[in-house]
């Protein structure tokens, strides 16, 4: 145990792992933002800092698990550390409080041998759990509802989860490329309920050509950067306004 958290804290990929944390808190917050600001012209308020570094560490964590294949006992830490600013900074908000602690325990389950999250049920619970733990809360500090409004206009924002983070949970698992298409199409098909723009068109290119890497790459392990810039990417063109 000792030698793989020294092994973990050693380890020469920070830069990438800091830069893809970046990108993960730009692709999990712009919809909500959009949303927030297309409503009510209000995108910022003290719940937000407390947000803010809850993100961090959920996103830490994610990229520290994906880069250990599951197995990382040092993203136990942020994810710990995101539990404590969930009790600390949104203990006036009980039902939040439920939403936003749902992640990382499912985070640390998804680390623990016998359940085996990493596979296509593991997949659709992190995206449902990031598109309304995150984005819902983001919507709910500043407006101060939840509606089913909010979590119809996140939709595209979970099935990129699905998409972008299937080669990470599918790694091992059979029919993989065949999920991940469905995937593919799901994604494409609830992005098509945003307005049509040249943006969205775009948007739809980035994942076709995604798919297409996987498709002739399926021997390789992808590179998660990559695919987290991807999302942000796909994210930021589909929400564009």
């Amino acid at each position: 145990m000792i030698k793989q958290l020294k092994d973990e804290l050693l380890t020469d990929r920070w830069k990438s792992i800091f830069a893809s944390v970046l990108i993960l808190l730009i692709a999990w917050s712009y919809a909500p933002f959009a949303y927030v600001v297309g409503i009510s012209g209000n995108h910022f308020n003290t719940n937000m800092g407390w947000l803010f570094a809850y993100e961090v560490c959920i996103g830490l964590a994610v990229t520290l698990i994906v880069y250990g294949h599951f197995k990382s006992l040092l993203s136990c830490l942020p994810t710990i550390l995101s539990i404590i600013v969930v009790l600390l900074g949104f203990n006036k908000f009980p039902v939040i409080i439920g939403l936003l602690l749902l992640l990382p325990i499912f985070l640390l389950l998804s680390q623990t041998p016998w359940l085996q999250f990493n596979n296509w049920y593991g997949l659709l619970t992190f995206g449902i759990l990031v598109s309304l733990s995150i984005g819902s809360f983001c919507a709910y500090s500043s407006l101060h509802f939840i509606s089913w409004e909010i979590v119809s206009f996140l939709l595209p924002v979970m099935a990129s989860c699905w998409f972008f983070m299937a080669p990470f949970f599918l790694e091992k698992q059979p029919f993989a490329f065949p999920i991940l298409t469905v995937l593919a199409v799901i994604l494409i098909i609830l992005a098509l309920t945003r307005p049509l723009r040249w943006q969205l068109y775009l948007a739809i290119i980035i994942v076709a050509g995604i798919w297409l890497l996987i498709l002739f790459n399926r021997n390789r392990h992808p590179s998660f950067i990559l695919f987290s810039l991807a999302q942000m990417l796909v994210i930021v063109l589909i929400y564009w306004n």
